[in-house]
């Protein structure tokens, strides 16, 4: 079975004030994958990405274009109660050459319904045209063009427990290890690579589905650190949690009701630039969905139903 994807975003984005500018951001996209199961116990999956974004400025006159070409496989076989996968991925930047990363997972099931799962790998991500070019505000937030590309290590175990159709439960551990992170934390917040950042954590998600009703719980609990200065990263709160309860309707469709907690985390004040702790906060959101047709879906959402006030950056409006 192959998939071909073909996708172009425009973004035009206007500063108005004491530091006018007028940002244009074009991106075409491509992506051919193709699914190949030669039987019961293996699949491989193959495919290529391209992707070329051009970014022009008006005030601060600048014209770039960048472009990415990715070439991708991944193996997976199942061996008794064993399941073995391994990707492997090459890209070719237009300003950064080429760079190889790749997985190996390994997943066994001990029982009936508990399944253990192990993974390692490997990634790259290259600075984005804001990143390399924003000329900023008055000298603030500006880009850097001698950024150079993210490289990371992934590292996570685990556990997963299934009982039937109606309960799940997965816990995990996960330690990233990133060289050239990229943040805006230089001379007057400019965009720098930070040489070595270390991110660990705790996840655990359940789901339970009891008649109409289903309920969905996630948690997250993790330690960003700047592994040279000794710091919290900033942006990257330390707890995060999200409650879900979701009923069918009589006919069809469903209605839910979701709880987000987010603990507070470190930024930057748009005052006095200083480090600050941003609070922490807790929203309620309404959702509905309503099929219309067979080939039509109504659906709606009510974000924030307290109306409570908070930041998830800071001196960043949040939508209320």
């Amino acid at each position: 079975r192959s998939t071909l994807i073909l996708g172009n975003i425009i973004d035009n984005l206007t500063t108005t004030g004491g530091f006018p500018s007028r940002i244009i951001t074009r991106r075409d996209t491509a992506e051919w994958q193709h699914n190949l199961s030669p039987g019961k116990a293996t699949t491989i999956t193959a495919g290529l990405s391209y992707t070329n974004e051009n970014a022009s400025n008006d005030s601060a006159p600048f014209d770039n274009q960048i472009s990415n070409t990715g070439i991708f496989a991944d193996w997976r076989h199942t061996v008794g109660a064993n399941e073995l996968e391994l990707g492997l991925r090459n890209d070719t930047h237009s300003a950064f050459g080429r760079y190889s990363t790749g997985q190996v997972a390994w997943g066994r099931k001990l029982a009936r319904r508990w399944r253990l799962f192990t993974s390692y790998g490997t990634a790259f991500k290259a600075p984005d045209q804001n990143e390399l070019y924003h000329p900023g505000f008055g000298g603030w937030f500006a880009g850097n063009s001698a950024l150079q590309p993210e490289t990371s290590t992934s590292t996570e175990i685990g556990l997963r427990f299934r009982k039937g159709k109606n309960i799940s439960a997965k816990a995990s551990i996960y330690r990233t290890e990133i060289t050239n992170l990229i943040a805006y934390q230089g001379t007057n917040n400019q965009a720098i690579n930070i040489g070595r950042a270390n991110l660990q954590g705790v996840e655990a998600t359940y789901s339970h589905r009891f008649g109409k009703w289903i309920t969905q719980t996630n948690l997250t609990l993790q330690s960003a650190r700047d592994a040279i200065a000794n710091s919290d990263l900033l942006r990257r709160p330390a707890a995060k949690l999200s409650l879900k309860l979701n009923r069918r309707l009589q006919r069809s469709g469903n209605l839910g009701i979701e709880i987000l907690g987010v603990s507070n985390h470190a930024d930057f004040s748009n005052i006095s630039f200083s480090t600050i702790d941003v609070p922490g906060y807790a929203i309620v959101n309404l959702s509905i969905r309503r099929p219309l047709t067979q080939n039509w879906v109504l659906e709606g959402r009510l974000e924030n139903l307290l109306d409570n006030q908070y930041e998830i950056v800071s001196g960043y409006n949040t939508v209320p």
